[in-house]
C-alpha cells in the first residue's frame, strides 16, 4: 500500500474517532468537518442529527417538523421588496437552515451580501426545477451536477450530489426554497455564496451561488 494511501486512511480513522468520542457539535463543527472532507471529495458523515434549525429554534434539523402558522407567514415573506446592500457577512456563516415540512436544510458555509440580481435568478431556478418535476423527472440530478438559468449579472448556481448520497430534484426543489426564505429573513439579503444539502441526517450535496 502506497504511503499516500496509507496517511489518507490514517487522517480518516482520526476524524472519524474524533466525532464518534467528542461531545455533540455545533454549527461551527460542521463547518469544519465539511472543509476537512471536501478536500477528499467525501461526504460529511451523519452529523445531521446533531444540528438545530436557527430558524426554528429547538427544532432538529432534519426532522420535517412542522411550523405554526405564523412562523411560515414570518418565513416565507414576500420577496417585492429591493435587497438591501449590507457588509459582506463572515466566511464561514454556519446558519443551518431549514425548509419547513420537508426534511431538507441547508448549512451556508459562505456568504456574501449585495448581488440584488440573487433575488429574480433564484426564483427563476426554482420555476426550472419545478418544471423539470411537473415532467415527471423526480429523480436524482445529472452526475456532473445541476447548473441553474444564468442569471443577470451572470450570476450562476451549481449543485452536486456527494460520493455516497445523492440529491433529488425534490431535494434539489426545497434547497433552492430554503435559500429564498433564508436571504428573505435576513433583511431581504440575497448575495452569493457556498452551502451544504442535508436530507434528514446525511449531507447528500453542496453547492454555490457565483456573481
Amino acid at each position: 500500500m502506497c504511503a499516500a494511501m496509507i496517511t489518507r486512511l490514517a487522517k480518516f480513522a482520526s476524524l472519524t474517532a474524533l466525532v464518534l468520542a467528542s461531545p455533540i457539535p455545533d454549527n461551527s463543527d460542521i463547518i469544519g468537518c465539511v472543509n476537512s472532507w471536501d478536500s477528499w471529495g467525501i461526504a460529511c458523515p451523519n452529523l445531521g442529527h446533531h444540528l438545530f434549525c436557527d430558524n426554528l429554534p429547538g427544532v432538529r434539523a432534519g426532522s420535517g417538523a412542522s411550523q405554526t402558522r405564523m412562523k411560515r407567514r414570518k418565513q416565507f415573506e414576500p420577496l417585492n421588496k429591493s435587497p438591501h446592500i449590507l457588509q459582506t457577512r463572515k466566511n464561514d456563516d454556519g446558519t443551518t437552515y431549514c425548509q419547513a415540512q420537508t426534511n431538507t436544510f441547508v448549512v451556508v458555509i459562505s456568504f456574501n451580501a449585495a448581488n440584488a440580481a440573487v433575488s429574480s435568478f433564484l426564483s427563476a431556478c426554482l420555476n426550472a426545477v419545478q418544471t423539470i418535476i411537473n415532467n415527471g423527472n423526480t429523480g436524482l440530478i445529472p452526475n456532473d451536477g445541476w447548473y441553474g438559468p444564468l442569471g443577470r449579472n451572470g450570476v450562476s448556481m451549481t449543485v452536486w450530489s456527494e460520493n455516497d448520497y445523492q440529491t433529488t430534484y425534490g431535494v434539489l426543489h426545497s434547497t433552492i426554497q430554503a435559500l429564498i426564505g433564508w436571504m428573505s429573513s435576513n433583511d431581504n439579503t440575497f448575495g452569493t455564496g457556498s452551502f451544504t444539502v442535508w436530507d434528514g441526517d446525511h449531507q447528500v450535496g453542496h453547492g454555490s451561488i457565483n456573481g
